[in-house]
């Protein structure tokens, strides 16, 4: 509401997963516009799973003409966009950063493998437990903040 509020277009999907009946709705109003502007909650960068959807819908954009940029905001300013604007009120854009999905991926990719180095984990899947598998999103969500520079 609030991106609308000012003017743009914006497309809201509830639950990470369900983005896929969106694209013909995308296609129909993209104009000549070239840039989709991405954002999850902020803990998506701590979560592999949630990156995944992430992933799998900024690839999606690619092969329909647009180039995906993410909006990311450190998780300590609130999980949601709205946590964020509540949190900072109408300074919340200056916690925000703004980074091409093809400049943020390969910087996910080495945070992501630098954390299972320090675990001694070869994939993901390797991290058993609850409160194992916690720790490690917590750790990727650090390790990633830090290289995009939140």
């Amino acid at each position: 509401e609030q991106i609308a509020k000012k003017g743009n277009i914006a497309v809201y999907i509830s639950g990470v997963s369900t983005w896929r009946s969106v694209l013909p709705m995308i296609d129909r109003i993209k104009g000549e516009r070239e840039k989709a502007y991405v954002m999850f909650d902020a803990d998506m960068m701590g979560n592999t799973a949630v990156h995944s959807q992430l992933k799998e819908i900024c690839e999606s954009l690619q092969e329909h003409g647009l180039k995906p940029f993410l909006l990311l905001w450190p998780i300590a300013k609130g999980k949601g966009f709205d946590d964020l604007v509540l949190s900072q009120g109408s300074s919340y854009h200056k916690h925000m950063v703004d980074i091409s999905y093809k400049r943020f991926e390969p910087l996910y990719d080495k945070a992501v493998q630098g954390v299972l180095d320090r675990y001694g984990a070869a994939r993901v899947r390797d991290i058993k437990g609850s409160a194992d598998r916690a720790a490690f999103n917590k750790d990727v969500q650090e390790a990633v903040e830090a290289a995009i520079g939140l």
